[in-house]
């Protein structure tokens, strides 16, 4: 399996993708803890002045896998997804560095998307 987040550097920009693009980077709890790790990374390097979060194939994020959560939701799964879901807002909400999140195409029912656009 291919990493579900991959980071690409373009002089002081990093770009966070998500790599599902044959899910439409649907977010399983691999792929939110990755998505965690390379914005954590991304703040704390001293050359990136702004990180910008996209979706590989030309969608962002068309929200939660529900094959990967299961039909009905298993209760621990979206308990550890909704933890890791507030922590990743928290961590986009302290970061000192513009995140930006680039819709390439409306994927889910949220067209301006769930993570949002922060700028410091």
């Amino acid at each position: 399996m291919d990493d579900p987040v991959l980071v690409e550097r373009s002089g002081g920009v990093a770009e966070i993708v998500l790599n599902r693009p044959e899910r439409r980077n649907a977010l399983t709890l691999e792929s939110l803890d990755g998505l965690a790790a390379a914005l954590d990374s991304a703040a704390d390097d001293a050359e990136v002045t702004a990180i910008v979060i996209r979706g590989a194939g030309g969608s962002l994020c068309s929200g939660i896998d529900m094959k990967a959560a299961g039909t009905p939701m298993d209760p621990e799964w979206r308990a550890w997804f909704g933890a890791g879901w507030q922590g990743l807002h928290r961590r986009i909400a302290a970061c000192d560095k513009p995140v930006v999140r680039a819709v390439q195409e409306a994927a889910g029912a949220d067209p301006a998307g769930a993570l949002g656009v922060v700028t410091r």
